[in-house]
């Protein structure tokens, strides 16, 4: 009706109560689709969306780190039915079920410590706006790793090798 979708007559029945949107990347998917699709389609596209994502970007991950398709598809497909992601489903929390951002951004920050170019930095920067962006679940690990980084570094590197470009 040309409105914002922040009034659902389904939540709080019979209030009409408004919801909160926790994750503003999630927000900003899914409004061109909403006025197309309605809600529960919306939202089941992100939902299929996250999943997919979560396990392409873990297998992605675990391709680097561990050299192995095989590595891959067993980090992949576990990533993307973990509970923990799972559980953001049935409770409807959006943000805690998009965890191919952390995967993203962990990948990011490898490439920024074992990369000496301007690029490498920037591409972790984006990965770290956007797993902060996404949910702050997948942006409080993702500092996380980073402080990680910083404090052990990388296995099987001098700890200070791998944290100047940090």
């Amino acid at each position: 009706s040309g409105s914002l979708p922040t009034q659902l007559d389904l939540l709080d029945f019979p209030r009409d109560s408004g919801f909160f949107v926790a994750d503003p990347l999630n927000a900003l998917l899914l409004t061109p689709l909403i006025p197309i699709l309605g809600v529960s389609v919306s939202y089941s596209l992100l939902v299929w969306g996250h999943l997919i994502f979560s396990g392409v970007a873990a297998h992605l991950l675990a391709r680097r780190i561990h050299g192995s398709d095989v590595a891959g598809l067993f980090a992949g497909s576990a990533f993307c039915l973990a509970p923990v992601l799972i559980s953001g489903i049935q409770s409807g929390t959006s943000e805690s079920m998009a965890g191919g951002w952390l995967a993203l951004a962990v990948m990011g920050l490898l490439g920024a410590a074992e990369g000496d170019r301007a690029r490498s930095v920037t591409i972790a920067s984006l990965c770290l706006f956007l797993a902060c962006l996404g949910g702050w679940y997948a942006g409080t690990c993702a500092w996380l790793f980073w402080a990680s980084l910083l404090v052990v570094g990388r296995p099987g590197v001098r700890r200070g090798a791998s944290t100047r470009r940090l």
